[in-house]
């Protein structure tokens, strides 16, 4: 006879499987497109009245030099000729854009004599410092802000990249602003990378063979655009793909050589962004989820959802679509093709709401109760829907039911 374990010890099935150890990968030189920074703002803690006091002991500039950000000649900087404020992340903000500027949220806007801080001056030689203004308001079309330098009083308009605010933490700044400095190096040595690579010489890279050349052909001329077409329009798209061949083919000559030489080439340096570490590739082809309690996650759903139901989820997509072709209707009419008296064209107006009054209170609404009728009422003795009786018999056997649910959602 059989002995039986107990519950405790009876092998269960891991959803979770131990991964296999992970391999040792070879790093290799892929290139990340640098493009404009997402807007998301507001990730940081708003600072304390201690730590405002301890912002004044620091220099900004002294700060941005410290962390190597040449700020003062931008023009001679590696990517100085496209604008810092394309990679500006705005993570590093504690408040919204116009919160800086209205800090108490009044109507009324900010203080009258403006909020102070620190803007990025430039001089007639194109060298930058920074100097003290007055910021007055915040411009949401342009995202810029207004205000006006104290020492002369000249009116200007800054990017939030160049603004640092009395109430910021000048740390929190200066890391801000070097971040979107060396994603802008990163940028400008990817479009160089790019432009080098596009004009080398395409002209002793062999082209595509035969045997792949007929492969392609015989994929493009099964689609229904390119299907019974001669030869000659096939010509063009050939082209093309030896052309991405070649650019293929000089991009891996290119990297192999910055791999083995480095990146000092005959016009400088290029201070390409660090490789791209690929992801390991998941031993199992599903997609894991840490563990839980199933069962009790199941009956949470199942007790704050009613589209567990076909019938319900038919009756919703039927009620919006009349729904839908209510709002598509005129609530006057627009169709006016000829002048008219006043008195007419009030009567044509009041014609058309009343049309509209009558098809909302009697064509759409017996439409909406048909629908509900036809998808909850179970013909001959077939039992209804656990929670959707439409002849429920007394109010508080309603009142706890799916179907007040429904009706009232």
């Amino acid at each position: 006879m059989q002995r039986q374990l107990p519950s405790s010890q009876v092998p269960r099935f891991n959803p979770h499987p131990p991964m296999e150890p992970p391999k040792e990968k070879k790093k290799t030189l892929e290139i990340e497109p640098i493009s404009p920074i997402k807007r998301r703002m507001g990730k940081l803690k708003e600072p304390t009245a201690d730590e405002q006091v301890e912002f004044t002991k620091h220099n900004i500039e002294d700060l941005l030099l410290g962390m190597g950000v040449e700020f003062r000649n931008p023009e001679k900087v590696a990517g100085g000729w496209l604008p810092l404020e394309a990679y500006d992340d705005k993570e590093f903000d504690t408040r919204l854009p116009s919160a800086w500027v209205n800090p108490n949220g009044s109507l009324l806007g900010g203080p009258r004599e403006g909020v102070g801080a620190q803007g990025l001056w430039k001089d007639k030689d194109g060298l930058c410092y920074w100097r003290k203004l007055r910021i007055m308001k915040y411009l949401p079309k342009t995202d810029r802000y207004e205000g006006f330098w104290e020492n002369t009083r000249e009116k200007v308009r800054l990017a939030r990249i160049f603004i640092h605010f009395e109430d910021e933490d000048p740390k929190i700044f200066s890391r801000r602003f070097a971040a979107a400095h060396q994603k802008r190096k990163h940028a400008d040595a990817l479009i160089k990378y790019n432009y080098y690579i596009d004009n080398m010489p395409k002209h002793q890279i062999p082209e595509v063979d035969t045997n792949q050349t007929n492969r392609v052909l015989q994929m493009t001329q099964n689609t229904k655009a390119l299907r019974g077409k001669s030869s000659a329009d096939t010509t063009t798209l050939l082209n093309e793909v030896n052309v991405d061949f070649a650019k293929t083919m000089n991009k891996i000559i290119f990297d192999k050589h910055c791999s083995d030489k480095g990146n000092n080439l005959i016009t400088g340096k290029l201070d390409l962004p660090p490789p791209i570490e690929k992801k390991e590739v998941p031993y199992f082809g599903m997609i894991r989820i840490p563990p839980h309690d199933f069962p009790s996650s199941v009956t949470h759903f199942i007790l704050h959802t009613l589209q567990r139901y076909t019938e319900v989820i038919k009756t919703q997509q039927e009620i919006r679509k009349e729904c839908n072709d209510v709002a598509s209707k005129d609530i006057y009419n627009p169709n006016i093709t000829k002048t008219m008296k006043v008195d007419e064209f009030k009567q044509i107006q009041s014609s058309s709401t009343s049309q509209t009054g009558y098809y909302l209170k009697e064509t759409w609404l017996n439409k909406l109760k048909d629908t509900t009728k036809q998808n909850f009422e179970k013909p001959g003795d077939q039992a209804s829907l656990p929670g959707f009786n439409l002849n429920v018999g007394s109010k508080a056997e309603y009142d706890q039911s799916d179907l007040k649910r429904f009706l009232v959602q």
